[in-house]
């Protein structure tokens, strides 16, 4: 009996091991950069970008938290259906090779505000080609 004992107290040792091997690491994801046709379109690009800081501009112009849902309410009531495309600037790295700057909070709460406007049409892109 004493040995049944001890095989149940291996068999929890070692299924507690397993489930504590588990290492939970964040992916690295590649955005791919944003690069134009190389000519005019005729259709107005709506381009919202996060900073590394958090700051955002939209078209090339600051934007602060307040004024985001009156943008976001008139892209929603566009008949045009346009596209806001939410450009994630480059974030610098550290030491160790891992992304210094966390933005998911930002985004999220980005996203939370378009899904509350109404903009169906949203992009999620990198940072500008270079030249």
């Amino acid at each position: 009996m004493p040995l049944l004992d001890v095989v149940f107290l291996l068999l929890t040792f070692f299924i507690y091991a397993m489930a504590v091997m588990v290492r939970a690491d964040a992916l690295d994801v590649e955005l791919s950069p944003v690069a134009g046709t190389g000519g005019p379109s005729g259709a107005v690009e709506h381009v919202l970008r996060i900073e590394a800081d958090g700051a955002m501009t939209y078209n090339g112009e600051a934007l602060s938290a307040d004024a985001l849902p009156a943008v976001l309410d008139a892209l929603a009531s566009d008949r045009s259906g346009p596209t806001l495309f939410v450009a994630l600037a480059q974030a610098g790295v550290g030491e160790d090779g891992i992304t210094a700057v966390d933005r998911a909070p930002v985004l999220w709460s980005l996203l939370q505000k378009v899904e509350t406007a109404g903009l169906t049409r949203v992009s999620i892109v990198g940072p500008p080609a270079a030249p």
